[in-house]
């Protein structure tokens, strides 16, 4: 589960951002599901996506590679990304929204692996399930 700020979660959601910018590695690998968490003050689980890739490049190459995906201005990017040495850009594709639901407890600060045998991971995974059609893959 993958916690993204409103703004940038409902850009997500209507395909204007396809790329989420991080400071630091999420551990997600392609082809990977996540629950879109958008976080205070919304603090539900509104979409899920599949990561088609991710990008781990210095800024400016991250900037040239993926910053017309990542709909934020140039000046943005590097106030946010421009004093590390990676940078990573977490590309998303075939991005579904779910019926809006909070969580039993607090949200990811980023990022949160879900596990089956957890409640929370069986809460989301059965959430998006009944919205999706099954794959036999579970949502991180």
């Amino acid at each position: 589960m993958i916690s993204i700020q409103p703004e940038w979660s409902r850009l997500i959601q209507n395909g204007t951002k396809t790329v989420e910018l991080r400071r630091q590695r999420s551990g997600c690998e392609p082809g990977t599901k996540v629950a879109i968490y958008t976080s205070f003050p919304v603090k539900r689980v509104e979409a899920i996506a599949t990561v088609a890739a991710v990008h781990a490049l210095a800024p400016d190459e991250l900037w040239q590679t993926v910053g017309a995906q990542s709909a934020t201005s140039r000046e943005d990017f590097f106030s946010y990304l421009g004093d590390l040495n990676v940078a990573y850009g977490i590309e998303l594709s075939d991005v579904q929204p779910v019926t809006p639901f909070a969580l039993g407890r607090s949200g990811p600060q980023s990022w949160r692996y879900l596990f089956a045998d957890e409640p929370e991971g069986q809460e989301v995974i059965a959430a998006c399930e009944m919205q999706q059609p099954s794959e036999g893959s579970e949502i991180s």
